[in-house]
C-alpha cells in the first residue's frame, strides 16, 4: 500500500468513527464494529489494527474503555469536517483530496 493508499485507508476509518459517534465525545464505538462495518477481512485486519493506533498515537480518536472502545476526540472531529468543507486542502494529518 503506497502512501496515499495508506492515509485513504485512515481517513475512511476516522471517518467510520465520526459517523458512528455522531457528534458526541462521549460515544463509545469498538474497533471490531468499524472494521466489521467497513468489510475488513482476517487479510487487513493488521493494516485496520495499526491504522486505529494511528488514530489513536495522533489523538483524533481515544480510548474510552478497556479493550478496543473508542470515540473520536475533538480534534479528531475538526480533522474531518476540515477535510468535508475543504478538500481540496491539507490537513494536519492528511493530504488534500483525500476523501474522493
Amino acid at each position: 500500500m503506497d502512501t496515499f493508499d495508506l492515509s485513504k485507508f485512515r481517513v475512511k476509518v476516522l471517518l467510520s468513527f465520526y459517523s458512528k459517534c455522531q457528534g458526541l465525545l462521549t460515544s463509545i464505538i469498538w474497533s471490531q464494529t468499524i472494521a466489521q462495518d467497513l468489510g475488513i477481512d482476517e487479510n487487513k485486519m493488521t493494516s485496520f489494527e495499526a491504522t486505529v493506533r494511528f488514530l489513536w498515537n495522533e489523538f483524533l480518536i481515544q480510548r474510552k474503555a478497556l479493550g478496543e472502545g473508542y470515540s473520536s476526540t475533538y480534534l479528531g472531529f475538526d480533522e474531518v469536517e476540515s477535510i468535508i468543507v475543504h478538500p481540496h486542502s491539507s490537513t494536519a494529518h492528511f493530504p488534500s483530496n483525500i476523501a474522493k
